[in-house]
């Protein structure tokens, strides 16, 4: 299940493991009856029942038939270390300390409670019970059916700061999809990747230390790789409305691998090698948009990014002002 892996009462939900067990025993595609399972796992037909219907709540496609059992609608791919590290292409796939749970309350959590390391640490899980979005939102992965990974990186002196790491992250993972044949992607200020139906994947980049280091930073990303039957809080979309949906375990590498290049270069340059990037796919750029501050809301149009990865907002006045946090809604068109 994993190279290192730590699924402690406190990170997991109890029933999380069980409900891994039951996944990895339908994994096959086959038909198993809810005695078989019950056998197999040494707990009771009720308690494969009750986590059976866990999973299919979570967006976990199941088939049920009388007198024959249960099997999975398609198939689910688990993650495997080997897999990932040979879909990270680079020198860091032998560095990277890799932890694999089954599942947990948080991938960034996961991490966080680990000692302090100055390898890189990557944390994915099947699924994640508490997954956290920017402002305390909730980020949930149904089993099998996302990518919820974490990775954790040592700066020893961060000169650009943290300010433009989430839009550097936005534009790195972009590239790593685009690679494996995504289209129409595009980024929102300052840490989503969205395509025309709607939020494919989100970033939220939390920090231990001085900002400007030496600094611990973990980096959480989650990208819907296959939706649940209740998106969590918007409009979102998964991989399939881009791409054909690749790998799960080749998707992960890929990102890593690329994210561990582009913090190398984030750490010597900031946000100049990501800006061209970024404006290619700026979503926001020339559109008449909300910033909400949390005590106040500031309307203008968006002029893309600063040097810095700050939003530059035309106000009403005709002033031009630079944000570096905040929340970004489109504003309606004005009917005639």
């Amino acid at each position: 299940m994993s190279e290192a892996a730590d699924p402690s009462a406190s990170r997991v939900r109890p029933g999380d493991e069980l409900r891994h067990r039951i996944l990895v025993a339908l994994a096959d595609g086959e038909f198993h009856s809810g005695e078989a399972l019950a056998g197999a796992l040494g707990v009771s037909r009720a308690a494969v029942w009750k986590h059976l219907e866990a999973l299919a709540e979570a967006g976990l496609g199941l088939d049920r038939q009388r007198g024959r059992g249960y099997r999975l609608t398609h198939p689910v791919e688990l993650f495997d270390a080997d897999a990932i590290r040979a879909a990270m292409g680079s020198p860091w796939n032998r560095q990277l300390q890799l932890h694999l749970p089954a599942a947990v309350a948080s991938t960034n959590q996961f991490l966080a409670d680990l000692p302090a390391d100055a390898r890189p640490q990557a944390c994915l899980a099947e699924g994640q019970a508490a997954g956290r979005g920017r402002r305390g939102r909730q980020w949930l992965s149904a089993y099998g059916a996302g990518i919820p990974l974490s990775l954790a990186w040592h700066f020893p002196v961060l000169s650009a700061g943290v300010s433009a790491l989430a839009p550097a992250i936005a534009v790195s993972l972009a590239g790593a999809l685009e690679a494996l044949g995504a289209r129409g992607l595009r980024l929102k200020w300052p840490n989503d990747l969205l395509c025309e139906q709607g939020k494919l994947a989100g970033i939220l980049i939390e920090l231990r230390g001085a900002p400007e280091g030496p600094c611990d930073v973990i980096i959480g990303v989650g990208i819907n790789w296959a939706l649940p039957n209740e998106p969590v809080d918007q409009a979102a979309a998964d991989l399939s409305a881009v791409m054909a949906r690749p790998s799960r375990n080749h998707l992960a590498g890929m990102v890593l691998g690329r994210l561990c290049d582009d913090l190398g270069r984030y750490a010597e340059q900031g946000f100049a090698p990501f800006a061209d990037a970024w404006a290619e796919r700026d979503a926001l750029a020339g559109r008449s948009v909300t910033l909400d501050l949390g005590t106040r809301q500031v309307a203008g149009c968006a002029q893309g990014l600063d040097e810095a990865a700050a939003l530059c907002l035309r106000e009403a006045d005709g002033s031009l002002s630079r944000w570096q946090v905040g929340e970004v809604s489109l504003r309606p068109a004005r009917s005639n």
